[in-house]
């Protein structure tokens, strides 16, 4: 009816207006354009440059990233969950104050941070392990596709950030009088660390190096996943990925002895949760 009326119009003005005008070939695909040849994509590149696009390099850019993320998240919540709970217990029998006697908090948080912490990351590893056994052919194609570079990038950030993180959990954890509320208190950084990047990954994403990506990514806090991320779109700067590892190593400095300074005040204060003004007056001290 109406639709073959129509497709046999456009066929005539096609033919009218493209004879003696383009090449056989060239009017065969405007009629066609998909016939004969697969579709492929391609990226272009910040100086101009197009490339193919290798879907397989793509989905693992992107995958690496976000396993590394997800399990700095699980490191987290499993990782500090083992310190809390260590801490409260101590706490809460007074071995906390025998310990004291023969090191000092710093070391005792550092102690902790790598003893419990591993413990967390084993128990998390053997969970990784049996699921990849689990789906040999998902873990033979991804380490097939397997960016060395990139895994390498994430793997620092990842180590970095947990040391961070899990100082800051651990030390402001210590300042609540019971382990339910030292875990609502550490929970805060964890918030602070995911959410921004979260809720900014599609800026990421598009524009790697925009003003949100390098002030995220050079932020202690939000560095880590951010920086993930980042190096998941290969569009990064080797001097970009360098300048986000010293702030977050300077981070890394500054939250140990911050960490250490309120693991010190919440171990002393038993049964009592200090005030900002004493906390602020300690840390100063320190």
């Amino acid at each position: 009816g109406r639709r073959r009326a129509r497709e046999a119009l456009e066929g005539v003005l096609e033919r009218s207006l493209t004879a003696g005008r383009l090449p056989d070939e060239v009017r065969r695909r405007l009629r066609r354009p998909i016939e004969g040849g697969a579709v492929r994509s391609f990226v272009m590149q910040d100086d101009g440059t197009v490339t193919p696009l290798d879907a397989t390099s793509r989905v693992a850019r992107l995958a690496i990233p976000g396993v590394f993320g997800f399990l700095l998240l699980m490191s987290l919540m499993t990782g500090a969950g083992y310190l809390l709970q260590g801490v409260s217990e101590e706490k809460e029998n007074r071995v906390i104050e025998v310990i004291l006697a023969s090191v000092r908090p710093e070391q005792l948080l550092f102690g902790k941070l790598l003893g419990l912490g591993a413990a967390g990351l084993l128990q998390l590893a053997v969970w990784i392990g049996v699921a990849s056994l689990s789906t040999g052919l998902l873990a033979a194609a991804a380490l097939a596709a397997l960016n060395v570079r990139l895994f390498l990038g994430c793997l620092v950030f990842f180590v970095l950030g947990f040391l961070m993180i899990g100082s800051l959990m651990t030390g402001t954890g210590a300042l609540g009088t019971s382990a339910r509320e030292s875990q609502q208190l550490a929970a805060i950084w964890s918030l602070i660390t995911v959410l921004p990047p979260a809720l900014t990954w599609m800026v990421l994403m598009d524009q790697p190096n925009g003003l949100v990506a390098r002030l995220l990514g050079w932020f202690p806090l939000t560095a880590p996943i951010t920086m993930m991320i980042r190096m998941g779109t290969g569009r990064v700067p080797l001097w970009d990925v360098g300048v986000a590892i010293l702030t977050l190593s300077a981070g890394v400095w500054l939250a140990v002895r911050v960490s250490a300074a309120l693991f010190r005040l919440g171990l002393l204060l038993y049964g009592t949760r200090p005030g900002l003004r004493q906390i602020v007056r300690h840390l100063r001290r320190a």
